[in-house]
């Protein structure tokens, strides 16, 4: 994902509203997971249950669409505030998120799939009306017809990338998933 963004990005010509969905995409889908991978490893060892998990997961989407509002999303386009608080709460959302998948406990590995597919739909869902808006949803500083390229150009980012993401990490929860499957059958 990361090598895709780093071959396709400089040779378009970025928006404020792409260039500020490629800042969400980094870092929800790129230091979120690596510094939840890296407290995991060095961090307080503990295991995670399905509760922490959905609840990581629902704050994880309300941050996002919450932010995606465009009254929430102007506060943070027009205020160094505003901006710092919103990529600082998805960082905590998507941090949260991350590190209850990596922890969770084996017998809940399968809602840690779960979690991943609804999370991963609701993400694309947003992409898809920002795609699919016939007219820019979101208030910046340029011409409308440059504002709504803008805004299609940022949902096409967040289509491609974040899933990918998502995908993986259920692929790789999937895998484990059935590797403690065969381990468990072996025991019988």
């Amino acid at each position: 994902m990361a090598l895709g963004l780093a071959v396709v990005v400089p040779f378009v010509t970025l928006g404020p509203l792409s260039a500020h969905m490629l800042v969400h995409i980094v870092t929800m889908s790129i230091v979120a997971p690596v510094a939840a991978a890296g407290w995991a490893l060095l961090g307080p060892q503990r295991a995670a249950g399905g509760s922490e998990l959905w609840a990581a997961t629902t704050l994880q989407v309300a941050v996002l669409w919450a932010w995606h509002v465009p009254a929430a999303h102007r506060i943070a386009s027009f205020s160094a505030v505003g901006s710092f608080a919103m990529h600082a709460t998805l960082l905590a959302a998507a941090f949260w998120f991350w590190l209850s998948l990596i922890r969770l406990r084996p017998a809940d590995q399968w809602q840690g799939i779960l979690a991943l597919l609804i999370t991963g739909k609701l993400a694309c869902l947003l992409a898809g009306l920002l795609v699919f808006a016939p007219r820019p949803l979101f208030a910046h500083h340029h011409h409308a017809s440059d504002a709504l390229d803008d805004q299609h150009l940022a949902g096409l980012l967040m289509i491609v990338a974040c899933p990918a993401s998502y995908v993986l990490a259920g692929v790789l929860m999937a895998t484990r998933l059935v590797g403690l499957m065969q381990i468990a059958q072996r025991g019988r």
